[in-house]
């Protein structure tokens, strides 16, 4: 989304990838979509992250210590100009979150993408204020 060609639409495909090591990022099908929000995302123990594909932007959730990120957001550099998004930074791991700004409204669209293991509460998380 640039000032010269702005869209009405955002296209998100969600999907918690299991760790599989299918690159979801490399799939045709995944062109059309501004973004990805992922969980389980592949991570390489050999390089120490999650593949990376040079038509996508990827924003991890930050974790704990020795332990892979759970969450992520990939933003699709064709459709969406990283000038037009910014980083929220949450005090807890397996929370990411972007905030984009749109020509047609003055207040961002926030999104964000929580890993929650089925046995844990979402109630879980600390109040910020």
């Amino acid at each position: 989304m640039t000032e010269n060609d702005p869209i009405n639409t955002i296209a998100i495909l969600q999907d918690n990838i299991r760790k599989n090591s299918h690159s979801i990022l490399s799939d045709p099908s995944s062109s059309n979509y501004t973004m990805l929000i992922i969980q389980e995302q592949f991570w390489s123990k050999h390089t120490e992250s999650t593949p990376i594909h040079g038509s996508w932007t990827l924003i991890e959730s930050g974790s704990y210590p020795n332990r892979r990120p759970r969450s992520a957001i990939c933003i699709n550099n064709q459709i969406l100009n990283t000038s037009t998004f910014r980083i929220i930074i949450f005090p807890f791991p397996d929370v990411t979150a972007i905030a984009i700004n749109t020509t047609n409204n003055q207040n961002p669209t926030l999104i964000i993408n929580v890993y929650n293991q089925g046995w844990q509460s979402v109630n879980r998380f600390p109040r910020i204020d």
